[in-house]
């Protein structure tokens, strides 16, 4: 996973969005994958 944050200053209303958007990403990357065999 890859992204890029351009912007180096965040005002106080903008850091609850940020850290939700963190959150989602941690929870995302905790995330365990599941692979399947396909069947023909």
């Amino acid at each position: 996973m890859v992204f890029t944050i351009n912007k180096t200053l965040f005002l106080p209303d903008e850091y609850a969005t940020l850290r939700n958007f963190f959150d989602l990403v941690i929870n995302k990357q905790a995330e365990q994958i599941v692979l399947k065999k396909k069947t023909t």
